[in-house]
């Protein structure tokens, strides 16, 4: 709470932030891997998608 925000702030914004119709380029498991291996993963993804 170091900005001043409500605790569950995110979960409020799930929906806006998720549901916009386009499917994702990929996901990552953010708590699961490292924030290095991640990057490796992005910068592994395929390039052919537009």
């Amino acid at each position: 709470m170091a900005r001043g925000n409500e605790s569950g702030l995110a979960r409020g914004h799930l929906r806006t932030v998720h549901e916009h119709g386009f499917a994702y380029d990929m996901t990552v498991g953010t708590s699961t891997e490292t924030p290095a291996d991640l990057a490796k993963a992005v910068l592994r993804r395929p390039q052919n998608r537009l």
